[in-house]
C-alpha cells in the first residue's frame, strides 16, 4: 500500500511528458534528444520513446525517495532525478551524470530535463 503522498504523486506522474528543453551545466542540448517522450506509470515503471542512452535508456523501474516536500526518482541505473517541478501540465527534472569512463565523458554534468504533456 502506497502512502497518500506517495500515491498522489505517483498519479500526477503518470503519463507521457514530451521533452521541450534539455541543458547540461547551463548550456542548451535540446538537439541532442529531439523526439523524446518519458512515459511514467504507477507502476513505478518507466518507457522512453527515441532513448538517448546512457542518459535515458529504452526503459526501466524506479523507486521514489522522500525529499522534503517532495519525491526524487531512484532509477535501475542508481541515477537520483530530482524533481523540482511537477504540475499537470508541466515536469522539470534534474540530475548530475557521471559516466563510468571513456568517450561518454563528454555528456557528465548537471542536466535539466523540462517537459510537458
Amino acid at each position: 500500500m502506497l502512502f497518500p503522498k506517495r500515491r498522489f504523486f505517483l498519479e500526477k506522474l503518470s503519463g507521457t511528458w514530451n521533452l521541450t528543453r534539455v541543458t547540461l551545466d547551463n548550456q542548451q542540448v535540446t538537439e541532442a534528444f529531439g523526439g523524446l517522450n518519458i512515459t511514467f506509470k504507477t507502476d513505478m515503471t518507466y518507457q522512453v520513446q527515441q532513448a538517448a542512452p546512457p542518459i535515458w535508456s529504452a526503459g526501466g523501474v524506479f523507486e521514489l525517495l522522500r525529499a522534503g516536500n517532495t519525491f526524487s526518482l531512484l532509477r535501475n541505473d542508481d541515477v537520483t532525478i530530482t524533481v523540482q517541478e511537477l504540475t499537470e501540465q508541466n515536469l522539470v527534472m534534474s540530475f548530475n551524470y557521471t559516466p563510468a569512463s571513456g568517450r561518454t565523458s563528454s555528456t557528465s554534468g548537471e542536466f535539466i530535463f523540462e517537459m510537458n504533456r
